[in-house]
């Protein structure tokens, strides 16, 4: 196979066919965990806890936390944005399954949507430096790299995962070869 016989659609659909496949893998592993909201460490129970606090009423720009040190708390050093799409989620999902099941599932889903955000910065990555073929190459070999995976298991909702897709998608920007961007 060449690089011209593999069209930009063609490594999206793998992809995607790679992302699926790593999904189901990880929820297959990750099945007690999910099932008794047993998450990896203390901080993804934090960032959990964060989310709530937030939709309970605590002010967007305010991210101490008065459980700890109370009573004036502490400030915690994680930005809101990885709080953005776990509370989506639990928002959209809420009306529907319920407050503990939302969190469940947006605690599982959203670390694998990171995982699909990464690998393909990953893939937009080598694509621009190695061709589209590396980029499937690139892209299948970090669904077998447990580093990475560690971070986007599900109930992985801490800032880690999120820190390496986005620093993946900026890497990314420094190869785009279109000068006007």
């Amino acid at each position: 196979m060449t690089d011209a016989s593999l069209t930009n659609a063609r490594l999206r659909l793998g992809v995607f066919a790679l992302w699926l496949l790593a999904c189901a893998i990880l929820l297959y592993i990750a099945r007690a965990n999910i099932a008794g909201l047993q998450m990896w460490d203390p901080d993804d129970y934090l960032r959990l806890q964060q989310v709530r606090d937030w939709l309970g009423g605590q002010s967007f720009f305010d991210i101490t936390q008065y459980r700890i040190d109370p009573p004036d708390g502490v400030t915690m050093h994680w930005s809101r944005i990885g709080d953005l799409p776990i509370a989506a989620l639990i928002l959209l999902l809420r009306p529907v399954l319920g407050p503990a099941v939302a969190e469940l599932v947006a605690a599982s889903a959203v670390p694998l949507l990171i995982l699909g955000g990464s690998l393909s910065a990953l893939a937009l990555i080598t694509a621009r430096l190695a061709g589209r073929r590396a980029a499937l190459v690139a892209a299948m070999l970090a669904t077998t790299a447990p580093l990475i995976l560690f971070h986007v298991m599900p109930l992985r909702i801490d800032h880690h995962g999120m820190q390496t897709m986005f620093g993946l998608f900026a890497v990314a920007a420094c190869f785009d070869r279109n000068a006007l961007r």
